[in-house]
């Protein structure tokens, strides 16, 4: 099932605004890690987290794209696959 977000994605928001003022930015962040903190008590590892990923409804935000997402049980056996958006990923 697909939910409707009419406000496009975070990257987008923020190259149509060349920035985004520090308040806005930090009310996106703290949706943000509350999502992420929902998703890590399901013990989900979403793997590919990106402004792209992160689709605007309403001024809230909705974490999207779980397709490298996997069990956190299941995290030792994928360990050794390189996943993600280069750009965006850890060291």
């Amino acid at each position: 099932m697909t939910e409707f977000c009419e406000g496009g994605d975070l990257s987008k928001l923020i190259s149509s605004k060349k920035g985004m003022p520090e308040k806005e930015a930090l009310t996106y962040l703290k949706q943000i890690v509350d999502g992420y903190a929902e998703i890590s008590m399901n013990r989900i590892i979403h793997r590919d987290l990106k402004p792209a990923n992160i689709l605007l409804k309403d001024n809230k935000i909705k974490i999207a794209d779980f397709g490298f997402a996997i069990k956190s049980l299941d995290a030792k056996k994928y360990s050794s696959y390189n996943v993600g958006s280069p750009i965006y990923m850890p060291p």
